[in-house]
């Protein structure tokens, strides 16, 4: 029996957040069956970037820097048709 794209993008998202811990607002940008895998594209926010910028400022700009450095990054998890996480890597 094989999975419906629905579950393969719970999977994708549940070890994206496992595997990327910093990341948050995960929002869909697609899915697509290639072969035996489904390759779900995940675009999220780094938090990273911009703690890392606050921290970097003592007068309060680094708030802001954060602000306007925001943007989202991607991945593509691959999840195969029976269920199991195959893997992430960058989109193309």
């Amino acid at each position: 029996m094989f999975i419906s794209f629905e579950e393969a993008i719970e999977i994708a998202k549940t070890y994206a957040q496992n595997l990327l811990p910093n990341a948050r607002n995960f929002e869909l940008e697609g899915v697509i069956l290639e072969n035996d895998n489904y390759e779900v594209n995940l675009s999220f926010i780094n938090t990273d970037v911009e703690q890392k910028l606050a921290r970097e400022s003592d007068n309060g700009i680094g708030f802001v820097m954060a602000a306007l450095a925001r943007r989202r990054e991607e991945k593509v998890f691959i999840v195969n048709k029976s269920g199991k996480f195959k893997g992430f890597k960058n989109p193309k």
